[in-house]
């Protein structure tokens, strides 16, 4: 067994291995993207409360650090936040942003300032229920800033190309492509804060969610992402 560790991490999500453990995917604040093994979880001396294994909810473990490539195991959990999501919608939606979270973000990168961001994020997502209409956006921006893929609408260049990730006066010859009307709107929320109506805030998640899968080869959209768009209605 390898050196006990204490962390701080972010579950996104939670599979059953086997009839007594779990598998859980978090991301840390010291370890980046991690997948723990979890062991006697219905015994009723566990410290791990159903509560602990919801979506986005940010534990204090301490874990064992194995070899790369190696699962390693959670020994003990201690939520850091109370504040859980308690509206429907809001579980909704941070369900399918742990969703696409955990699907984007590369094992074993570690980033606190991507931890500390998700967190801020989560806090504001809990504050507003129900759910403000741009969180999903505001999760997706802020998961591409980390990835390296961030941009900001210039003026004049009213479409963006999703392959190059690059904005032009005119639309590419390909479909992946982001409209002028919701580049606007992008650029009327970022410099006013007026959050665009829909359809726009539909397109604009689309479109987020394509250039995700046209930049990052293992990226799966979530699996319900016609839900994500009615939670945006």
């Amino acid at each position: 067994m390898g050196p006990l560790e204490k962390c701080n991490l972010l579950v996104l999500g939670v599979f059953a291995s086997g009839e007594h453990a779990k598998v859980v995917h978090a991301y840390t604040d010291r370890f980046g993207l991690q997948r723990y093994y979890l062991y006697g979880t219905h015994s009723k001396r566990s410290s791990v409360r159903p509560a602990h294994l919801l979506p986005l909810t940010f534990l204090e473990a301490v874990v064992t650090r194995k070899g790369k490539g190696q699962l390693e195991n959670i020994h003990d959990v201690r939520a850091l936040d109370s504040a859980a999501p308690r509206h429907p919608l809001t579980q909704s939606v941070a369900l399918l942003v742990a969703e696409i979270w955990s699907s984007a973000l590369q094992e074993g990168e570690s980033d606190e300032g991507f931890y500390a961001d998700a967190l801020l994020w989560r806090a504001s997502l809990v504050a507003s229920e129900p759910p403000s209409p741009m969180a999903v956006v505001e999760a997706l921006l802020l998961l591409l800033e980390h990835l390296g893929l961030g941009c900001t609408p210039p003026p004049a260049l009213l479409w963006m190309d999703l392959r190059e990730g690059q904005f032009g006066t005119h639309p590419p010859v390909h479909p992946d492509v982001l409209a002028p009307e919701v580049v606007l709107a992008w650029g009327r929320w970022l410099s006013e804060g007026h959050a665009p109506g829909q359809p726009q805030r539909g397109q604009w998640v689309d479109g987020l969610i394509r250039y995700l899968e046209v930049q990052l080869p293992n990226f799966r959209a979530p699996r319900n992402l016609a839900v994500l768009r009615s939670l945006l209605e």
